[in-house]
């Protein structure tokens, strides 16, 4: 591996670390606003 990808990885562990686990209850809970919301940032991330 190359020395970006062994940065970039440990980036990827990092974040997974630090993450929670989302239940479908929990997200089923959400008010539509948030759910639009959340929709709206997963669909135009990658884009900005």
């Amino acid at each position: 591996m190359t020395g970006l990808t062994i940065e970039v990885r440990q980036r990827q562990q990092d974040y997974l670390a630090r993450s929670r686990l989302v239940q479908s209850e929990e997200v089923d809970a959400w008010p539509m606003r948030r759910r639009l919301w959340t929709n709206t940032l997963a669909t135009l991330g990658p884009l900005l």
